[in-house]
């Protein structure tokens, strides 16, 4: 004899799962941590930066920042992997901002 499959309705829960208790279905909604630096007081120069990331801090659009890194006027990437390139802030910063905030901690 054959099984017969049940749909489940949205809205209702299949077997075995309750709408009360600590559940997966009752976590918080995650919320995406935020990137911007943009008035905030830039103190970690150990922080890894994606290619967009480290252009908005130089006003530049990605294609001139890809531009430069070839170029040889800013440094190579560290490649977490193979299509996954990230630069340190302290190495994306002017000098003269990385020294002023290393003199405030």
């Amino acid at each position: 004899m054959a099984k017969l499959k049940t749909k489940v309705r949205s809205g209702q829960r299949g077997p075995g799962k309750s709408s009360s208790g600590d559940g997966p279905g009752n976590r918080p909604a995650e919320t995406k941590p935020e990137t911007s630096m943009v008035g905030k007081g830039i103190t970690d120069n150990l922080r890894y930066l994606k290619a967009q990331e480290a252009a908005d801090l130089r006003n530049q659009g990605l294609s001139s920042f890809w531009r430069q890194v070839q170029r040889g006027e800013l440094p190579q990437p560290y490649r977490v992997s193979p299509q996954c390139p990230r630069w340190l802030l302290s190495d994306i910063l002017p000098k003269k901002v990385t020294a002023a905030n290393d003199n405030e901690a």
